[in-house]
């Protein structure tokens, strides 16, 4: 069955337009950005008809507005429709009405990379690839070993050396070629891109550049308004290391108005980063036209260390600036304090899927909220994702009971006994 409603890709800088059937990276013409736009005014004459929420709850859910020409060729592990949780404890404190977190962490692959990949292995097969690759910090590594293991096709992964080690094992287990990098991550994707653009071989790309692929993330948008019945909060909290959740969200919140899933303010977009690794943050408090690169330096919110974050950084300013929105800075100290937080919740999370949670907290402190306020933050990767770190912050126990009487006397010494 054939999508009628995706009408090809635009050039987000010289407004080139390209065929729905365009196997392309970057604009040919500048080398910018591509957008996939759709026939917007025969969706809003169909949406009713297609009804939408007899279908079942994941990104396909809204496949009409999924860059997808072949919907039989459909790639998917049931991705999206995770569990967005009511956390009254969180809004008391916050001093707003409502806190919600949405938990992409319980997607297949265990991250949000999965809502991506599984566009990017559909169009992999309507384009006859054979092989997935991709450059990573880990995350989408596992979800590209996931998806093309899904998808009957190979693939090859690059990741940093100082990857943790669960994230590799994943991909590996998935039987991906994984190639270590001894570099960070910035310079690891500009190898990545080299190997690409030289076209010696044929894989399809997942990286930054792939036009497709970050639509999957409009789904955000659709899911929390399925959520709040028809409502769109009022700040939407999502970390940041290139930034085109963000820019994504921001585009499917655009669509969802204008095909009527709600009719009231738009969200404001808050990028969350690292103080050590941030430039967007940087560039959207400074009030900079362009992102400069930060420097490379270890922070425990790995996953989000993105020192350039190249064309897409632009995107994401310009999302956050036309939502109104704005950038929070958070330092390690204060991010493992409250990935410890969500986990006296039963939120289990790498440390950087915390981070919006540690905004939302820092933008309460500084008196940007209102009791008003409706509250989403995204909470991306699964704690297993880095189980090192995890085991860092327990105490393991030092011996084992050996009879019955050592139980009792164990379980005394507890705050349970």
């Amino acid at each position: 069955m054939k999508n009628q409603y995706f009408k090809g890709l635009k050039c987000t800088h010289c407004n080139k337009e390209y065929g729905p059937d365009a196997d392309l990276l970057l604009c040919p013409e500048c080398e910018h950005l591509l957008d996939p736009f759709y026939d917007y005014e025969a969706l809003k004459r169909d949406w009713k008809k297609l009804d939408i929420k007899s279908r079942p709850n994941d990104i396909w859910r809204y496949k009409e507005l999924m860059p997808v020409v072949d919907f039989d060729k459909i790639v998917t592990l049931g991705e999206g429709g995770v569990p967005i949780l009511d956390c009254p404890e969180i809004a008391k404190e916050l001093g707003v009405k409502e806190f919600y977190i949405m938990c992409d962490y319980m997607l297949p692959s265990g991250s949000l990379k999965d809502r991506t990949i599984a566009i990017t292995a559909t169009k992999a097969k309507e384009f006859g690839y054979d092989v997935l690759s991709c450059d990573s910090s880990g995350n989408k590594a596992a979800s590209v070993a996931t998806y093309a293991a899904r998808a009957g096709i190979k693939s090859v992964v690059f990741v940093p050396d100082t990857t943790p080690a669960a994230k590799v094992a994943q991909s590996l287990f998935h039987n991906a070629t994984l190639v270590k990098v001894k570099a960070d991550l910035s310079t690891l994707s500009e190898m990545y891109r080299s190997v690409i653009r030289s076209k010696k071989y044929r894989w399809y790309d997942c990286g930054i550049d792939n036009p497709y692929r970050y639509e999957g993330k409009k789904t955000y948008a659709y899911e929390i308004i399925d959520r709040l019945n028809g409502r769109a909060p009022d700040y939407i909290l999502q970390p940041a290391s290139l930034g085109m959740s963000i820019v994504k969200a921001w585009k499917g919140f655009r669509e969802a108005r204008e095909l009527g899933m709600y009719d009231g303010e738009f969200p404001k977009m808050v990028c969350c980063q690292s103080d050590k690794v941030g430039p967007i943050v940087s560039a959207i408090n400074s009030g900079a036209d362009h992102v400069t690169p930060s420097k490379r330096v270890p922070t425990v919110a790995s996953a989000l260390a993105v020192a350039d974050p190249v064309l897409n950084g632009e995107e994401t300013l310009k999302a956050v600036r036309e939502s109104g929105g704005t950038g929070i800075h958070t330092d390690d100290e204060t991010l493992l304090h409250y990935w410890k937080k969500l986990a006296g919740i039963g939120i289990f999370c790498e440390p950087s899927s915390a981070i919006g949670v540690a905004s939302a907290y820092k933008m309460a402190k500084d008196g940007k909220l209102r009791e008003s306020d409706v509250m989403v933050a995204i909470v991306t990767g699964s704690g297993f994702k880095d189980i090192g770190r995890v085991e860092e912050n327990v105490s393991m126990p030092e011996k084992s009971v050996e009879d019955l009487n050592q139980l009792y006397a164990y379980i005394e010494e507890t705050d349970v006994g």
